[in-house]
């Protein structure tokens, strides 16, 4: 039995050795699978090397260059329009110095009175004690939040309607976007009208007011102030027509 398991044994070694032509040997086969492994490792390394220098000139593409996506509002079909082709190609950046600066200014005179007609040559702009260039004048009317703190104490009584006529007047030469608001007072302060663009509305409110009582001019002056703060103009000033001092306030 011994002996016929050795032939048995020696024989499968022979035919392993001796397999016929065109058919691998075991070492064979395992030496291509070994070899085919690691040619599948070096594609894949310089797949990876490739990847990595690609991405790193993406990179630095993306860095120089600004990418201009504009937005597409869906079309009422439910699709999206087509984008110029031209809106999407790259484009360096802008860059721009600012150097000028705009300076608002208001002159009046000694007796507080606006002054008009001026141009640049009547103007000499310093930065750190160094003249500057002035490049560009001009004057507008910009809109002001205006209150109007009117007295109708008793001592008004003969003076109503001039004050009433000079409080109209001065809403002919007013800005057609300037906002007003009326306090009218005499014992007390009152607030006749909100803010409003309307002069119409104030000159309405004005004529039904009766003067009478004492003067609470200070008591005026306080609303009026706290009332500025709900203005919307950056500019803002409070009118007051008054005969005389305060004799009746809180304040």
């Amino acid at each position: 039995m011994a002996r016929r398991q050795g032939r048995g044994s020696s024989r499968s070694q022979h035919r392993n050795r001796t397999a016929p032509s065109g058919i691998p040997c075991v070492r064979e086969i395992a030496a291509r699978s070994q070899a085919s492994v690691a040619c599948h490792v070096a594609l894949a390394f310089a797949a990876a090397i490739l990847i990595c220098f690609s991405g790193n000139l993406w990179a630095q593409a993306s860095i120089d260059d600004v990418h201009l996506a504009p937005r597409v509002e869906p079309s009422k079909g439910g699709g999206t329009e087509n984008v110029d082709a031209s809106l999407k190609t790259h484009t360096k950046p802008v860059k721009v110095d600012v150097n000028l600066v705009l300076v608002p200014v208001t002159i009046t005179d000694p007796m507080n009175r606006l002054v008009t007609g001026l141009d640049k040559e009547n103007f000499t702009v310093y930065e750190n004690k160094e003249p500057q260039e002035v490049r560009t004048f001009s004057s507008e009317d910009a809109p002001v939040s205006i209150g109007v703190i009117f007295d109708m104490s008793g001592s008004m009584s003969s003076k109503i309607e001039r004050a009433r006529e000079a409080v109209i007047e001065f809403f002919k030469t007013a800005n057609p976007q300037d906002e007003f608001f009326l306090i009218a007072f005499a014992d007390k302060p009152e607030e006749v009208s909100d803010f409003t663009s309307s002069v119409e509305d104030i000159q309405s409110k004005l004529v039904y007011t009766v003067p009478k009582g004492r003067t609470a001019l200070l008591d005026a002056i306080y609303l009026g102030v706290s009332k500025m703060h709900q203005a919307k103009f950056q500019k803002k000033a409070l009118l007051i027509i008054s005969d005389g001092g305060d004799n009746h306030s809180r304040y």
